[in-house]
């Protein structure tokens, strides 16, 4: 049998799930389906109610009737509520999980002239740009990592900020961009990491998903979701979650969140052992709770889900 991989049409979405095709060579023959997805409309507002988890809903549909038996997710995308008609088969091994910073001519943002335009979406990105620089503007902007690149060179926007993983994949990191360091701007949860989905009912396709599973990278975002399912945030509330395995074994697992109106952040840092995804998800509910007694109900206020 050739399990049909589902993927949006995109050039980084193709490259992924081309990627995890790659992945599954020697373990069953596979080939790769695209779908358009209402996402995919470049006038449609994320952020627009109920608009959430638009690309996921587009690839969950093709398997509900049968024109994907897997699809794959970027993991940042797949809602933190579990969904009994699917299952989270495999969490590959994921790459560099840090945001970059890109502007016109090589800029850095303390470089950027006063009241220059900076294009992002991501609450969270916009928090950063404003506690660091509170005399630029934010936008809106859309479209995927070629657009958006496409927008800063074209003078739309002076600078905008993209996932390090998305660049890379796509072969378009440069010198000139600038990668933020994680100290600076905590990565959102599951960020660089891929979700492979399939139907609950297809145990043997499960077993051999799970090949491709990368233990450390499913209990360090398990860890991160936890910590955002745990907060209801959604994706008006900025808030970042990352978690890493040290090498003495223990799981580092950072989290905050901010006030998208006045900058105020809250982040909670702990380090322990993790043996499943049991004890990471107990981590990632301490976190939050710490989080959560030191206001960030009070902070992110209405833009909880």
């Amino acid at each position: 049998m050739t399990y049909r991989i589902g993927s949006r049409r995109s050039a980084l979405a193709m490259y992924q799930s081309e990627l995890v095709q790659s992945m599954l060579a020697e373990i069953c023959p596979t080939e790769v389906v695209g779908f358009a997805t209402d996402g995919d409309n470049q006038t449609l507002s994320l952020s627009s109610a109920g608009s959430a988890g638009i690309f996921v809903n587009a690839l969950r549909s093709a398997l509900v009737d049968g024109r994907a038996d897997l699809v794959v997710h970027s993991l940042k995308d797949l809602p933190t509520y579990a969904d009994a008609r699917f299952t989270l088969a495999a969490i590959p091994q994921r790459i560099d999980v840090q945001d970059v910073f890109i502007a016109r001519g090589g800029l850095s943002v303390n470089e950027l002239p006063e009241g220059a335009v900076v294009g992002t979406s991501s609450p969270r990105r916009s928090v950063w740009i404003k506690q660091l620089r509170p005399d630029v503007e934010v936008r809106p902007i859309r479209g995927n990592v070629e657009t958006r690149l496409r927008k800063v060179q074209d003078g739309e926007f002076d600078a905008t900020i993209l996932a390090f993983a998305g660049l890379k994949r796509l072969g378009l990191l440069t010198e000139h961009m600038h990668v933020i360091d994680l100290e600076e701007l905590t990565p959102a949860p599951g960020q660089a990491a891929l979700a492979v989905e399939c139907r609950s009912e297809d145990a043997e396709l499960i077993e051999l998903l799970r090949l491709i599973d990368d233990s450390p990278a499913r209990l360090c975002v398990t860890a991160e979701r936890t910590v955002l399912r745990t907060l209801s945030a959604s994706c008006a509330t900025a808030a970042g979650a990352y978690a890493f395995i040290d090498d003495r074994g223990l799981l580092n697992l950072t989290a905050d969140v901010s006030s998208v109106e006045t900058t105020e952040q809250i982040r909670v840092q702990v380090a322990m052992p993790v043996a499943d995804e049991m004890a990471a998800v107990a981590l990632g509910e301490m976190v939050a709770n710490e989080l959560i007694e030191d206001g960030a109900y009070e902070l992110i206020g209405e833009t909880r889900g």
